[in-house]
């Protein structure tokens, strides 16, 4: 039905993380997927990781890109693939501890 194209096309568009999940108790799993999901994320995105590691992470890596698109002056700049990388980049330090630099 609308619903199926539509959920199809939202997946497609965001993928199958949380934000596409369905959670009521008439879907397949009636949720358990989402339950689930939402519970390994709400034990990163605490308070603490926030304050502590998360902002001073997107912090500088948007200091970083702010740096790199000055320094292309007017030449153009893949943004999609940018914003991949300080996603990434991001991901790496918060969730793993790790430096990477896929922005340069």
């Amino acid at each position: 039905g609308n619903d199926d194209e539509l959920m199809h096309l939202f997946t497609e568009w965001i993928g199958n993380g949380i934000l596409a999940q369905q959670h009521t108790k008439y879907c397949g799993d009636k949720g358990a997927l989402w339950h689930r999901t939402r519970k390994t994320a709400a034990a990163i995105f605490t308070r603490c990781n926030l304050k502590t590691l998360m902002e001073p992470t997107f912090t500088k890596k948007a200091r970083d890109l702010v740096a790199l698109l000055k320094q292309a002056k007017g030449e153009k700049v893949d943004m999609q693939g940018k914003f991949f990388a300080f996603t990434m980049d991001s991901i790496m330090k918060v969730f793993f501890g790790r430096e990477s630099d896929t922005l340069t």
